[in-house]
């Protein structure tokens, strides 16, 4: 058994015989994979179980010593729990790629079943150990991260490395540029057949795919403050189109970049391919890293997503000419033209999304990176973009000059038959005038105005006595104005008296009527309303109850003619 004696934390013991587990995705037998826990489980002492960021060599076989497991057990941020993840070092299937930094497999949890991405990295310069802290913190931020182990391991010719093990979510789903491209797997990744031929994709998910991924730039600067250096299409994967799950994925390069905290740095990070133009410059005269730097690398990602050109050969090809010769070779805007030549030249393709999408490219490619868009910016673009892609659901070829004609004509028929007259819009006037033509004055507004002219005549007849009689001839119009509360339980009492004379209301004598009927008679206003036993009906108003309230309007009408008049007067 080999451990590490690193990132030891004191734990509770947890006893063996709890740990329930579930079906492992790498073995289909759910039998085998028990015996497999159990065995691995009873080899690992009590030690081992509370030593957290450690890394166990176990052999769950007898009958295989050959077959051995890596057990890695970690604290989980989250839950602060002691966890344990497995995997087979020797299994190619378990590799997820490899890079300079290292390669990355995957494990899976002892206990829940769960898969998650391990990157092992060696120590392989002076900045490692920074740059293992930078991306441990930033999978912390984004709450991406897993645990994180150490292993200390002597090769057989007596070298001694230290393996730093970095656990973290696990995506699913399918690389964007496996997405974009027809891969050739029996040849080298950084050959220029590697990538066959581009693949042909609907316009329409194309906007989708672009509008997920702006989603995710803009939460990853926005909410985490993060700028990250390499993006490209190889770190975005895609999950699930169908249920929009989309990420950006490798924060090893990112750099905090937020009102709170900017890191400078100067350091020529990301893919050939990617890098913004300043960032080319000699370290003399080349600017700090900014967001600006992202939106570049973002622009291309868009361009080589709508492009039918094979983007990746081509990169492919300018390195090997480049190494051939022994000369460094940086790619500039020219090249993007010469290299995507539907994208930034003439194009039959003239449909509205079209326009748009190739138009947010010429923003984000600026040569001088205060023309890229900012933050807010990018989020406008973002909101129009959705809104075009909820506008055209069903028919995304169609022709810029035709799509203005019909949102013209969706937006007539969203309006009322009553106001479209011969395709001429009518916009119909508020009726605020009575029939006379002459303005009306609500009951509100009429008090509102009594009430802050009577504060101004009452402190000036403090002065002059005279006006004292004005105050008190608008304190006389203010009464009448206001609004007499009927009293309910007149009306109710009446009703009731009513309904209890009636049998053929209530089938009943009056004898037979229980007491609580008979006590609402005495009741306060207030019980009957909380109480709502009878409800009555609406009657019809008389005749002569209509010219009655006919004249009671003209008469509040004469009244604010009054109020009017008293107010030009004064």
């Amino acid at each position: 058994m080999n451990k590490g004696p690193s990132h030891k934390t004191h734990h509770s013991k947890k006893d063996k015989s709890k740990i329930k587990t579930k079906a492992n995705i790498f073995l289909t037998d759910d039998d085998t994979r028990n015996a497999i826990m159990l065995s691995i489980l009873s080899q690992l002492d009590n030690q081992a179980l509370d030593e957290s960021g450690s890394l166990f060599e176990v052999a769950p076989n007898p009958n295989q010593p050959t077959l051995v497991y890596n057990v890695l057990v970690t604290t989980s941020p989250q839950t602060k729990e002691i966890e344990f993840h497995m995997y087979n070092p020797a299994d190619p299937s378990n590799q997820l790629g490899e890079g300079a930094q290292g390669k990355v497999i995957v494990a899976q949890n002892m206990v829940t079943g769960n898969l998650v991405a391990v990157k092992i990295q060696s120590a392989n310069g002076m900045t490692f150990e920074e740059d293992l802290k930078r991306e441990r913190r930033n999978l912390q931020i984004t709450k991406k991260l897993v645990g994180i182990a150490s292993n200390f391991r002597v090769e057989a010719d007596g070298s001694e490395w230290q393996d730093e093990y970095t656990l973290m979510q696990y995506c699913t789903g399918e690389n964007l540029n496996h997405y974009l491209y027809e891969i050739d797997k029996s040849k080298d990744t950084e050959s220029p057949e590697y990538f066959v031929i581009k693949k042909e994709i609907d316009l329409r998910k194309k906007l989708n795919i672009i509008i997920l991924i702006l989603k995710q730039v803009i939460e990853l600067h926005e909410k985490y403050e993060l700028a990250h250096r390499d993006i490209k299409t190889d770190n975005f994967v895609i999950s699930d189109l169908s249920s929009l799950l989309l990420n950006l994925i490798d924060f090893g390069s990112a750099i905090q970049y937020g009102q709170n905290m900017r890191e400078s740095d100067k350091t020529n990070v990301g893919t050939f391919g990617y890098i913004a133009p300043e960032m080319l410059e000699p370290i003399s005269t080349r600017p700090y890293y900014s967001l600006a730097c992202d939106y570049w690398a973002l622009g291309v990602v868009i361009a080589e997503i709508l492009t039918s050109a094979n983007y990746q050969s081509e990169l492919r090809k300018m390195m090997l000419a480049a190494k051939s010769k022994d000369a460094l070779v940086d790619l500039k805007l020219a090249d993007l033209h010469r290299m995507m030549p539907d994208i930034f030249g003439s194009s039959l393709n003239n449909t509205v999304v079209w326009k748009e999408l190739t138009s947010l490219v010429s923003i984000l490619l600026q040569e001088q990176a205060e023309l890229r868009p900012s933050l807010d910016g990018l989020k406008d673009i973002r909101a129009r973009l959705y809104k075009l892609y909820l506008e055209q659901p069903l028919d995304i070829k169609v022709e810029f000059a035709r799509y203005k004609a019909m949102k013209r004509q969706h937006t007539l028929a969203t309006l009322p038959r009553s106001i479209v007259m011969e395709e001429k819009v009518v916009i119909p006037e508020k009726k605020c005038k009575d029939k006379k033509g002459k303005p009306k004055l609500s009951r509100s507004t009429t008090l509102k105005t009594i009430d802050s002219v009577m504060q101004g005549r009452s402190k000036l007849s403090e002065d002059d006595p005279s006006l004292q009689e004005e105050v008190d001839k608008l304190e006389a119009l203010k009464s009448s104005k206001v609004r007499k509360k009927r009293s309910v339980s007149t009306g109710h009492k009446k009703r009731l008296d009513k309904m209890v004379s009636s049998s053929v209301v209530l089938e009943k004598t009056p004898e037979d009527i229980p007491t609580e009927m008979k006590d609402i008679t005495t009741s306060s206003d207030e019980d009957i309303i909380s109480k709502r036993i009878i409800k009555p009906k609406r009657r019809k108003k008389t005749n002569q109850e209509n010219s009655t309230n006919t004249n009671a309007l003209k008469g509040s009408q004469l009244e604010n003619e009054q109020v009017l008049s008293i107010l030009l007067e004064k």
